[in-house]
């Protein structure tokens, strides 16, 4: 027998809720603005390689958080830099100078010759950086952490944290469970359902939520997100927290101005805003990390 799913409606509650977000998000809009690939082929006294041909490549990511309460406040920022080269080539450290900024790259190696490999690591430091970022403050008492993005680490934390996926491509649901999806609400949600493997090591429940409703010409599922916790949380427990988490977002929902609206929220555009001013002006860094280069490559 098949199990229907009915819709759930939620309450809002007190706790203040901590938005961690990461940038770039590699792919968004197809582009990255804060990365630069290149295959180096160097001589045997190059600084970046010996005398081997590898994909490379110099890039920064910048991690942080926004507190939403009566008032929404940044917090921790944090700002990488990496110069990555595969093959098991191992670059030097090396700064760029910018006024009286100096930019920090340090340097890393991927054993593989794939052109995207570089681009991978960079990746893992950025979601690694996020998830640290937010486990520690997660320490916070009366609060719920909103990680944009599928929920990537499953650590237990003093509060609880929330993935909210922006974006599906695929559904996690029976197709006769998704037209459910078309009935929801604003602050409306699907029932939890399991996702991931019991091998895995990474189940979690998840939920489908509306977090504004748009008339025509948007379709039928537009402003649905898909929020995952933690399984290993107590049943009971994850259904609170879905209410909560649920009855919050519509009033976080994205504005106008922003072509991703309404699932970006608004204090995370604001922080995508913030974390691009702590990286710096990508043309100036693209254009520094290109005169080193060439620099590099003119060396005797």
């Amino acid at each position: 027998m098949k199990r229907k799913m009915k819709v759930r409606s939620t309450q809002r509650s007190s706790r203040k809720i901590g938005v961690v977000r990461s940038y770039p998000r590699h792919g968004h809009h197809g582009t990255c603005g804060s990365s630069m690939g290149c295959v180096v082929s160097t001589s045997d006294s190059s600084p970046v390689g010996g005398g081997q041909r590898s994909p490379g490549l110099i890039g920064s990511f910048a991690v942080g958080s926004v507190r939403c309460a009566e008032r929404a406040r940044f917090g921790e920022v944090m700002v990488g830099r990496s110069v990555i080269l595969g093959g098991g080539l191992v670059p030097e450290r090396f700064e760029l100078r910018r006024g009286s900024t100096i930019l920090a790259f340090e340097p890393l190696t991927v054993p593989g010759i794939e052109p995207d490999l570089p681009l991978w690591r960079l990746q893992r430091l950025m979601r690694d950086a996020e998830a640290a970022l937010a486990a520690r403050i997660a320490g916070a008492e009366r609060s719920v952490i909103l990680a944009d993005g599928p929920l990537t680490f499953h650590e237990p934390t003093k509060c609880p944290i929330v993935g909210m996926a922006k974006r599906f491509h695929r559904l996690y649901i029976s197709n006769e469970q998704g037209e459910l999806l078309s009935h929801l609400g604003k602050g409306q949600r699907t029932p939890l359902f399991l996702l991931g493997r019991p091998e895995s090591g990474v189940r979690r429940y998840a939920w489908y939520a509306r977090i504004a409703h748009l008339p025509a010409p948007w379709h039928d599922q537009t402003a649905i997100v898909r929020c995952e916790v933690r399984a290993t949380l107590p049943i009971d427990e994850a259904i609170e927290l879905a209410d909560e988490v649920t009855a919050r977002l519509p009033t976080y929902a994205g504005r106008r101005a922003d072509p991703r609206t309404p699932q970006n929220l608004a204090p995370i555009a604001g922080l995508e805003t913030w974390l691009r001013h702590r990286m710096g002006d990508t043309r100036l860094v693209r254009r520094a990390a290109l005169s080193w280069l060439r620099a590099t490559e003119m060396a005797p």
